[in-house]
């Protein structure tokens, strides 16, 4: 039982890990090295038994691991952790362990795994001796509280016993997902969770993680500030497979391949040498016999993409090979091995290898599946499968918002942005659950506003903008994605992302009414804009900005002055100048707005192209030039650049369907299918799922609600049609659970409900829907005061609106003209 943000009040224990080989004497500086590469991938078991004279009245044990770790007392697993965190701030869970406590012995075990490298969703702890200590570490420390009024406290320290957990290989490729994971359970200590009376004649003394070579240096304590876990414990549950999606048969190809290319390879076949016998059904037991140089392969289908740990339960001789795959999408009935855009690194697959008899296997670490694959190898016996499944992971939330109307599909593609939503929340806002699990900052701005209308739960989005400004680099920028292994990758940062992080600032505090947060993340703020307006050049714009400029997966001109850039950076700094008036800066408030001012009017001046009716993507060498893109036209609608008078030409430009193209970038540039060839004097580039969040809001911004509806029902009616959850790209080649893509929820509560808050936190509201086509919507919106309740329909051609407001909220109607009747919580409204 975790107990949510619970602070230590004092720290006592050591942080622990295995006995590593001392390190050799220092040659010609005080120090010697360690190098990370000694704890690549690494496993390591801990126990600590203790004896209490009667069953506890309380505890709380605060636990963290450099890397992940799993938690068990008296054999029940009890937790997982800690959550994704910068090593400054580390994270660490706090437990109520009482219930799984007893009179007598007890038994406290933990296994660890460090990585030796930084992850998707891991950085290696920067301390100022680094290099002395290498990575990996333990830290539990517990108070149990008795009857009599003493307390018994359980600190790990050099008391604790420790294995290393040489089941696992450690030299296997790293996925998207983590180390591939290659598992022998006949090396398992079996019972070492739960058996007090385990032979520990193999098991060491842990080292503290303290002393260092210099005898007269202070000692060093690995993560010298640790902070409460921010966000909630994930929630845990069982997911059989919807259906068996296929039995065959392969001939096994050569052992020297690597194990994705060796799945990749291999065709299924009818049975012809091999059996297998039960009831052909999702969760039947089956028995699986293989033949010489033959293999059983047999794929599940769970009917959406679900994020969890495969797992299952067999019997099986010693040494029988199950290999195991997963992933979104089947090609010709197998597993991919590799997500298709991405064969260079995300290899979805594991082995498993038996030990005699009846055992479990669980996957340490958690990824994103439609489909899972076992193919049975070597087994010199029957294979009874008892049980297939995931053991699912989410974040826990409860359904605040609602949207129904007259449209089943915008029905459907309102619960699809959802569903995509939360499969993409665990210990922070993925860009997916299977390819990399990254919290990337420009996706998480499009997921966080999608949160506030589905959830409106923000503990995910505090905790996110914190972590963006901890990985601010001295010069004001930010990385693309916290925290992960972008900050040490050879990308870079996006420069793009950092404006939006800045932007998430100012819609979590319009949303929260936290103001607070906005004076803790100002000073960052204001370092980050300082990075951007070094780089103005004598025009007054941004020009030839350093790093990654993302936009979209779509090709946009970013060259030179950048409109797209530049418009996204005027409209940062008019939201930064109200996050100034909100915390008292008025005079940096007034000089940004001055600033975005002279943005504006360079960027028309320089960008519009009077003869088309557009803004051109780019200035290069003092020359507009011609490409024309949704892109930069979107930011200059919807965010004030473009003067009213020019909206129609813009719209009715770059949204007319003889000019817009699909066009291709970065690592889909191959992949895309059907890309129609581009001409820069007539065509528009298509904003891809992720960019049209800003295609919408100006579509919002010129009253085009019929025109947003219908680019809904045309580009997102393909998606569900396919599958519950939303695609990363138009076509799906990349991730088919990306939450970038879910911005139509946000619109059919936003624009549709019509609910504005008029001050931040949602104290004073304005609620103006829109019917558009439809014939009736309802919907209801949460916020910190409580949920709002829409319901607008046409009844005999008369229109009747009905609003249901919180007490503690002010509302203005605004019903659509020739509304017949209006009601605010049953009263009628004249």
């Amino acid at each position: 039982m975790a107990l949510a943000q619970q602070p230590m009040t004092t720290r006592r224990a050591d942080w622990i890990w295995r006995q590593r080989p001392p390190l050799p004497p220092p040659l010609i500086t005080l120090v010697t090295y360690r190098r990370p590469e000694e704890e690549r991938n690494r496993f390591v078991y801990f126990r600590k038994t203790l004896t209490l004279p009667a069953r506890p009245t309380g505890s709380a044990f605060h636990v963290s691991a450099d890397g992940r770790y799993q938690l068990w007392v008296n054999g029940q697993r009890v937790g997982r952790g800690p959550s994704r965190c910068d090593p400054a701030e580390q994270s660490y869970d706090t437990y109520e362990l009482t219930p799984y406590l007893r009179e007598g012995p007890n038994l406290i075990a933990v296994l660890a795994h460090t990585y030796g490298r930084a992850m998707s969703w891991y950085q290696p702890p920067r301390y100022e001796h680094a290099a002395l200590l290498g990575l990996g570490g333990l830290f539990v420390q517990g108070d149990i509280h008795l009857a009599d009024g003493s307390t018994a406290r359980v600190d790990t320290d050099a008391s604790w016993r420790y294995l290393e957990g040489d089941a696992w290989e450690r030299q296997t490729p790293v996925g998207g997902v983590g180390f591939s994971e290659v598992y022998d359970a006949s090396r398992e200590p079996v019972g070492w969770q739960s058996n007090l009376a385990l032979d520990e004649s193999g098991w060491g003394p842990a080292a503290v993680l303290r002393e260092v070579n210099d005898p007269y240096a202070p000692p060093i304590i690995p993560f010298p500030r640790m902070v409460p876990r921010q966000i909630a414990q994930l929630v845990e549950g069982w997911r059989v497979p919807a259906r068996l999606h296929r039995i065959a048969e392969v001939v096994e190809s050569a052992e020297s391949r690597s194990l994705a290319a060796r799945l990749a390879d291999e065709p299924l076949r009818p049975l012809e040498q091999c059996q297998v016998s039960g009831p052909p059904q999702a969760q039947a037991e089956l028995v699986v016999r293989t033949a010489p140089g033959r293999a059983v392969a047999l794929v599940w289908d769970f009917g959406e993409i679900v994020p969890g740990r495969p797992c299952f339960e067999l019997t099986a001789a010693a040494g029988t090979i199950i290999d195991v795959a997963y992933s979104e999408r089947v090609k010709d009935d197998r597993v991919e091995t590799h997500e298709a855009a991405f064969d260079f690194f995300a290899q979805n697959v594991d082995r498993f290898i038996a030990r005699e008899g009846r055992q479990q296997w669980e996957r340490f670490e958690w990824t994103g599946a439609r489909y899972l694959q076992l193919t049975v190898r070597q087994a010199s016996g029957p294979v009874t499968l008892h049980t297939v499944g995931l053991n699912t992971v989410a974040y826990p939330v409860e359904p605040r918002g609602a949207f129904t109307c007259s449209d089943p599909l915008l029905q459907r593609i309102w619960t699809a942005g959802q569903a995509t939503l939360h499969r993409c929340m665990s210990d922070g806002y993925m860009d997916c659950p299977q390819r990399e699990q990254r919290q990337f900052v420009g996706d998480a701005y499009v997921s966080a506003l999608l949160n506030s209308v589905t959830f409106a739960n923000h503990e995910l989005t505090a905790q996110l903008l914190r972590q963006v400004a901890q990985s601010q680099r001295p010069d004001g920028m930010t990385h693309m994605a916290t925290t992960a292994d972008t900050a040490e990758g050879q990308l870079g940062p996006i420069s793009d992302y950092c404006l939006y992080w800045m932007m998430s600032v100012r819609e979590y505090v319009r949303d929260t009414g936290d103001v607070a947060l906005a004076e803790e993340l100002f000073p960052a703020v204001e370092k980050a804009l300082g990075w951007f307006i070094k780089r103005l050049d004598s025009d007054g714009l941004l020009s030839d900005v350093p790093h990654w400029i993302f936009v979209d997966w779509a090709t946009v001109d970013r060259r030179g002055q950048s409109t797209v850039l530049n418009a996204q950076f005027h409209h940062t700094l008019e939201t930064s100048a109200e996050l100034a008036e909100l915390t008292g800066a008025h005079r940096q408030a007034h000089a940004w707005r001055q600033l975005a001012d002279r943005v504006k009017a360079a960027l028309n001046t320089l960008l519009w192209d009077e003869a088309r009716g557009v803004y051109v993507d780019s200035r290069l060498g003092g020359s507009r030039g011609r490409r024309v893109s949704q892109h930069s036209n979107a930011m200059c609608v919807a965010y004030g650049l473009a003067p009213r008078e020019r909206w129609t030409r813009i719209l009715d430009y770059v949204m007319d369907p003889q000019r817009v193209k699909l066009t291709s970038t970065g690592m889909f540039l191959m992949m895309l299918q059907g890309v129609p060839p581009f001409d820069e004097e007539r065509d528009v580039a298509l904003a891809q799922p992720f960019f049209m969040h800003h295609v919408h809001r100006a579509l919002v911004k010129a009253g085009r609600f019929e025109q947003l509806l219908a680019n809904i029902r045309e580009r997102w009616g393909v998606m569900v049609e396919r599958g519950p959850t939303l695609w990363e790209l138009w076509q799906p080649i990349g991730s088919e659970c990306h939450a970038w893509a879910g911005t139509p929820t946000y619109d059919l509560s936003r624009e549709l409900l019509g609910v504005t808050p008029l001050k931040d936190g949602f104290s004073q509201v304005r609620i103006a829907p829109r019917l558009v086509d439809l014939e009736w919507l309802r919907g209801r919106y949460p916020t910190p005061r409580g949920e709002l309740e829409v319901s607008l329909e046409r009844r005999q051609g008369q229109l009747h609106l009905e609003v249901k407001a919180p007490p503690s909220v002010t509302v203005e109607l605004v019903p659509p003209e020739g509304t017949t009747s209006v009601t605010l919580n049953g009263q009628p409204v004249r």
